[in-house]
């Protein structure tokens, strides 16, 4: 009995010191928002090569391929638009596309600006589904900058090892920041990322928008990229309306361009889930 209640002490010991070095939720919250500034620092004003491809379960499909890229808006201290240009449907190119938002920058910026948009809004002319905010892969990276906190709620969940690295889950809750009409029904929001506790680096991430059955279910992996040495979005996927439709986008030929412009990334006015068309 003796030599027991010795060997479970000598457990409880070892346990110990494991269990204090664990990172409070400020912490991790901090660490994070350093990685995330430092992310969208070195993604701006990169090009990538959005490969999409979308099916509905009743046999609708579409591959879209477009150019994802993130810049500067000026006169905004901490923000960053996103804007999606599509290039070919089902392998034909699209008509007039060549590099064109690149193109864009190039001018004036509030010109060109407004002109990026009126493409990010034609996206959808080519798709199966609207193509919005939601369908993005920095939705929750965004929902983790410190801009936001007062919109959201972040606790610590589950705690792991990879190849000896330590990961937190970090989950988040609220509502679109800039959904503040009250005519309009409040899209609830949740979140989760996989987060390196040591580093704050991002390896993963879910995002949920809206109740089930209509809920939208998205999820991005990271990787990094050998050419430009940064960061990067690999893969994202995106269920809606209780997995009628499913999409899957993969992003590759990652290049710089130079844009005359200041560190946010928008969430913005995350719109409800469509329904099946």
């Amino acid at each position: 009995m003796r030599r027991a209640a010795i060997t479970l002490a000598a457990v409880l010991l070892a346990l110990a010191p494991t269990r204090a070095q664990e990172a409070t939720l400020r912490e991790v919250l901090e660490r994070t928002a350093d990685y995330v500034e430092r992310f969208v620092i070195d993604f701006a004003n990169v090009v990538a090569q959005e490969d999409m491809r979308q099916e509905y379960r009743a046999g609708s499909r579409r591959n879209l391929r477009s150019d994802f890229l993130l810049v500067k808006a000026p006169g905004e201290e901490r923000r960053w638009l996103q804007f999606r240009d599509v290039a070919a449907v089902n392998g034909r190119p699209v008509r007039d596309q060549q590099d064109r938002l690149t193109k864009l920058f190039l001018e004036p910026f509030d010109d060109a600006v407004r002109r990026a948009e009126e493409i990010s809004r034609d996206a959808s002319r080519h798709s199966l589904v609207s193509v919005g905010p939601e369908s993005s892969p920095l939705v929750v990276v965004a929902m983790l900058q410190p801009i936001y906190y007062q919109d959201y709620m972040y606790q610590l969940g589950g705690r792991s090892t990879d190849a000896g690295v330590v990961v937190r889950v970090v989950e988040i809750e609220g509502r679109p920041p800039l959904q503040r009409n009250p005519a309009i029904p409040i899209t609830p929001v949740t979140g989760k990322a996989w987060v390196e506790e040591a580093t704050g680096r991002i390896r993963r991430t879910e995002l949920r928008l809206g109740r089930a059955p209509n809920a939208t279910l998205a999820s991005t992996t990271f990787r990094f990229d050998e050419t430009l040495g940064i960061d990067v979005p690999g893969e994202m996927k995106e269920s809606r309306v209780a997995g009628n439709y499913s999409m899957t986008a993969t992003y590759s030929r990652f290049r710089r361009f130079k844009v005359s412009t200041d560190e946010v990334v928008d969430p913005a006015t995350v719109p409800p889930a469509p329904t099946n068309r």
